[in-house]
């Protein structure tokens, strides 16, 4: 069992300054819950996860594009790929969750590798899973 000090810091906190970031939580929540619960998924169901989604994506894509090498590399931008990477997998899209994955690789290589998470010990373990 590993525990995790300053849970909220890193996961809660970056909600209310990060656009992409709560796009992507809200997005991986809708997803949970109005596509993987849902005995019927419909598309109603799916239009608040859709627009999360889409928005998430956007602005990740803003990011990456950015000259802002911080913000591209950041821990929040790695954290919006695995709950991408994750909505792929569950949704059978191994193509797209691979992509996901290289991405993470390509910035933790350009980050110096793990021992970069010092501190943050948890998104270590979420990128290992």
């Amino acid at each position: 069992c590993i525990f995790f000090d300053r849970r909220v810091e890193h996961w809660v906190a970056p909600l209310a300054t990060d656009a992409a970031y709560l796009h992507a939580n809200i997005s991986g929540s809708l997803y949970y819950q109005h596509v993987i619960l849902s005995p019927v998924t419909s598309h109603t169901n799916r239009r608040p996860w859709y627009y999360h989604h889409t928005k998430a994506v956007s602005l990740l894509r803003d990011r990456i594009n950015s000259k802002n090498a911080t913000l591209q590399l950041s821990n929040n931008t790695i954290t919006i790929i695995l709950i991408l990477a994750s909505q792929a997998f569950i949704s059978g899209d191994l193509k797209t969750a691979t992509r996901h994955l290289q991405g993470i690789h390509t910035i933790n290589s350009l980050r110096g590798s793990f021992r970069i998470f010092k501190g943050n010990e948890k998104l270590a373990a979420e990128i290992l899973r």
